[in-house]
């Protein structure tokens, strides 16, 4: 009688718990149609600063929520118009192509007590800093690849060695567990590749629960004359104050 109670009430709390996560994801749903339909408007500027601006201004919904400014980017589309921006940069007049933009906007955007002024002027350095932390991304991926060849050449044509570098570096962190559904393979099997590449000092040995890290840290330096240069700056600003 008490397990049959136990199972009922398990079963009662995930039925529950998959309700609310549907309701979650419906709302989620919901939020990504609105971006969408703004960042999809014929009649934004062209110009990227001014046309993530219109955007973030129309997505805006209140100064405050009970008289808390900071409770309106609570439940502000932020994290939605950075999703956008990494699917579809095309939207934002960022590239016709997906590139990994980290943060093109923040929460404080959205409230709608700010100055003009700041605005702008974060609009403007969000886009520099995501542009360059993008190109930085895309300049350390080759030369992990190149670190991985140099150490590791004479592998066979069909080990998934290099696959599981390439995955651990990119996310800087995974367990064996999310190895294996990456790649995918077993469970068994992605230990063993982070293993091999702890071994080699490519990934960090963890303590018990916890996972593989990358053991390899590439620098890349590059010059931000082009993105900071007050030409480039000045094209930015000139595109705002040219918004209808």
């Amino acid at each position: 009688m008490i397990l049959l109670k136990c199972s009922l009430f398990c079963r009662l709390t995930l039925a529950a718990e998959a309700a609310a996560t549907a309701v979650i994801v419906d709302a989620g749903l919901e939020e990504l149609e609105a971006v969408r339909l703004v960042a999809a408007s014929p009649n934004l500027p062209a110009d990227p600063a001014a046309r993530l601006l219109t955007i973030v201004r129309s997505l805006r919904r209140s100064a405050d929520v009970d008289g808390d400014p900071l409770s309106a980017t609570a439940s502000s589309p932020c994290w939605a118009v950075n999703l956008f921006a990494v699917a579809e940069p095309a939207l934002f007049g960022l590239s016709a192509h997906p590139l990994p933009f980290p943060g093109l906007v923040r929460r404080r955007l959205f409230r709608a007590d700010r100055e003009p002024d700041l605005d702008r002027d974060d609009v403007v350095e969000f886009i520099l800093e995501a542009l360059y932390e993008t190109l930085s991304d895309i300049a350390r991926v080759p030369r992990a690849a190149a670190a991985f060849a140099e150490t590791l050449s004479g592998l066979r044509g069909n080990s998934r060695l290099f696959d599981a570098w390439m995955l651990l570096f990119a996310f800087r962190s995974l367990t064996p567990a999310q190895l294996a559904r990456a790649l995918p393979c077993t469970k068994a099997g992605a230990g063993k590749l982070l293993r091999q590449l702890a071994v080699r000092q490519f990934a960090n040995t963890p303590h018990t629960f916890e996972p593989y890290t990358c053991g390899l840290g590439i620098t890349v330096h590059l010059s931000r004359d082009l993105s900071t240069s007050a030409g480039f700056c000045l094209e930015l600003h000139q595109g705002l104050d040219a918004r209808p």
